[in-house]
């Protein structure tokens, strides 16, 4: 099912300031003027999402391990909520547990990405992100394409 997107606004949800100033870089590289929200934690998160950001997101990065609210807990409370639940969320995570991978995808999560650790591998890996995005809307994707690899 393929969907046309405008894309319009991204979330990203991570602590680590480092990694937030490395995924604004690579964004803006490949989508100059694509507004970016960054909440520092979920709790953070969740708050930005139940004030309805304007535009509404077309797409969540979300990190597994913060601080006030885990991203697994965060992907769980947005499956839950009937206003939130159509969001697309991608989990982005130094993990490449089984586990979080696992619980990310039975709790709903549309890709998981494990964070690259150049520039260029991030660049590619949000570039397919959002090819992967435009395959299957808000859909989730069978097992074998929820992973997300450069």
């Amino acid at each position: 099912m393929k969907t046309e997107f405008k894309w319009n606004h991204i979330i990203l949800a991570d602590d680590d300031d480092d990694d937030c100033t490395i995924f604004t870089e690579a964004l803006a590289s490949l989508h100059p003027g694509l507004k970016l929200s960054i909440s520092a934690n979920g709790a953070e998160l969740m708050d930005h999402l139940v004030q309805s950001p304007e535009p509404i997101p077309d797409v969540i990065f979300l990190d597994i391990n913060m601080p006030l609210k885990s991203g697994i807990d965060c992907l769980q409370d947005i499956r839950s909520n009937a206003s939130l639940k159509d969001n697309i969320i991608i989990m982005l995570t130094t993990s490449s547990n089984n586990d979080d991978i696992e619980s990310s995808y039975n709790e709903g999560a549309n890709f998981f990405i494990t964070k690259p650790i150049s520039f260029g591998g991030l660049c590619g890996l949000i570039t397919k992100a959002f090819s992967s995005v435009t395959e299957y809307g808000s859909t989730q994707p069978p097992r074998k394409d929820f992973v997300l690899h450069a």
